[in-house]
């Protein structure tokens, strides 16, 4: 238990931060419960972290060696090397920066020869398609656009008229006799280009049943738009064929940007509490700033009236939270006063319990006020009453001047939504008069 009390208790600033903000928790529980949701975040970061270096480290580099110092090999593909000449004659170095083009080799006539055999040997298995021959294509052609492990290009040519340029059958135009055309491959790769021509049969489309409706829906469909254009609602074929038909909307392809937005709000995790507990730090210090002399009347008025300071705490906490109860805010000196009264009631001292309110509070103020009621609880409280007379006056004084700063803060805030106003008036007078030059 102590090993997972050390590590969750390892950064004093969120240990400051849970005891501050939730005032009436175990802090230890509040504690273990933030870096238990941070740890989790940076479990699944440093996975991401560990991918991420696998891949790079075992990513091929594509660095182009120089052997021997000048002798450089051609590579599949052309390169541009940043390469660095030096020379030196034993008493000057001389460099040179060179930017080296190294286009790909150039195949020789044997090596055309072999791809020339290679490649009419490909397109013709290809081209097949699911045909059994060409002089009986029924079925769509295979027009490759390359040729596995080269970097050729193929640029095929069809009879528009029989033919798509994707290699499907325009069934319609075909004759009931069939049709002879060619098909045409221009085939290049470097220094190498080469033109093939296939002679193909198309042959009489046999409909099938389903192929004949689809076709049927398209001309009812067409037929059917063409005769209501003019109409603002469009009835579609509810009958073709004798069957009835439905149509359904097709939806679009989903969309993964949310997933993306979620990834990186994860992975700005981190830097979105360290703000949070900021500002959240932020206002509770501007809030205690703000009721230390409502604080300091309280006590006063109380004092005055007879009450120990056990007893002003404890008619304080109670009054708050009968406010929390009816639906008022949150106040951080009230939560913290409530603190020292559950310590009193465990034992504590109320010497001791306002002094721990008073560092607990971390701000000057604070010190200062529990530092002169514990000072007069111990040694009596003959002039108590004056003293806290003394520091409500000055207490109001700082709260005066934190005031003017805080105004000076929105003026400052303010100053870039005026500045822009200015430029949006000035643009808006001066347009038009540059119009009309």
């Amino acid at each position: 238990m102590k090993i997972k009390k050390d590590w969750f208790g390892m950064f004093s600033s969120t240990r400051e931060y849970a005891r501050s903000i939730y005032v009436r928790e175990p802090t230890e529980e509040v504690e273990k419960r933030i870096w238990t949701k941070r740890i989790k975040t940076a479990g699944v970061l440093m996975a991401a972290l560990l991918l991420s270096f696998l891949y790079c480290l075992f990513q091929p580099s594509d660095t182009q060696e120089i052997l021997d110092g000048y002798v450089v090999r051609r590579q599949e593909q052309e390169q541009s090397l940043a390469v660095t000449a030096e020379s030196n004659d034993g008493q000057k170095l001389w460099k040179k920066e060179l930017e080296l083009i190294v286009s790909d080799r150039d195949f020789t006539e044997k090596e055309k020869e072999n791809l020339d055999g290679k490649t009419k040997k490909y397109l013709e298995s290809e081209l097949l398609g699911e045909n059994q021959s060409l002089q009986h294509v029924d079925k769509p052609l295979h027009l490759p656009d390359s040729m596995p492990s080269t970097q050729m290009e193929i640029h095929w040519t069809v009879e528009d008229t029989y033919l798509n340029e994707d290699g499907s059958l325009c069934k319609e135009q075909i004759p009931k006799s069939g049709v002879d055309t060619e098909v045409t491959a221009e085939a290049s790769w470097k220094n190498w280009k080469k033109i093939y021509s296939f002679p193909i049969h198309i042959a009489p489309v046999k409909w099938s049943e389903k192929s004949l409706w689809e076709k049927n829906v398209e001309q009812a469909v067409a037929k059917q738009m063409e005769e209501q254009a003019e109409k603002e609602v469009v009835k579609l074929p509810e009958t073709i064929d004798g069957k009835k038909v439905r149509y359904i909307l097709k939806s679009d392809e989903k969309s993964y940007a949310l997933v993306y937005l979620v990834l990186a709000l994860i992975i700005c995790l981190p830097v979105f509490w360290r703000m949070q507990q900021k500002k959240e730090q932020t206002l509770r210090r501007e809030q205690l700033l703000l009721d230390h002399p409502a604080v300091v009347n309280q006590f006063m008025l109380l004092l005055g009236a007879g009450l120990s300071v056990r007893k002003v705490i404890e008619r304080l906490v109670s009054e708050y939270e009968k406010k929390c109860q009816r639906g008022g805010k949150k106040r951080y000196v009230y939560e913290e006063l409530g603190v020292a009264m559950r310590q009193m009631h465990d034992g504590v001292s109320e010497t001791k319990a306002v002094e721990c309110f008073g560092r607990r509070c971390l701000l000057q103020q604070y010190l200062r006020f529990c530092s002169l009621i514990t000072q007069n609880m111990k040694k009596g409280a003959e002039g108590m009453l004056a003293i806290l007379e003394t520091e409500a006056m000055d207490s109001l004084e700082r709260r005066k001047e934190h005031a003017l700063q805080l105004g000076e803060k929105a003026g400052t805030r303010l100053l870039f939504p005026m500045m822009l106003m200015l430029l949006i008036v000035m643009g808006i007078i001066m347009v038009p008069a540059f119009m009309t030059m």
